[in-house]
């Protein structure tokens, strides 16, 4: 979570527009959070969905833990039919990495 945080707080500041996608809410528990999963399932929540979208970029960013972290077989399911429509997907292990990732993304934009 703290290195999401990062990442969204310093492409804010650079005026680069993203945002999160809430697909690993922790809405276990309760009957009302069993309601509001099925009422998110119903409305588009898919599970494997990567964490993070940046527009600009056609570019979605799956965090993971800096020091582990590994994708489930639905999150690679869904990255490859993301890549299939032309989207970058990347998986990065922490924030210095997702910066990374965007940075290198910019650099390639503005050289096409």
């Amino acid at each position: 979570s703290q290195e999401q945080i990062a990442v969204i707080n310093r492409c804010k500041l650079e005026g680069i527009f993203i945002f999160s996608i809430p697909n690993g809410a922790n809405l276990s528990g309760s009957k009302q959070r069993f309601a509001e999963i099925a009422k998110l399932k119903a409305e588009g929540l898919t599970p494997g969905i990567p964490d993070i979208f940046v527009p600009e970029l056609f570019l979605f960013i799956e965090m993971k833990r800096r020091d582990r972290g590994t994708l489930s077989q639905k999150q690679k399911d869904i990255h490859k039919i993301l890549r299939g429509f032309g989207y970058e997907v990347e998986v990065c292990h922490g924030a210095e990495k997702a910066w990374e990732v965007i940075q290198k993304c910019l650099k390639q934009k503005k050289n096409t």
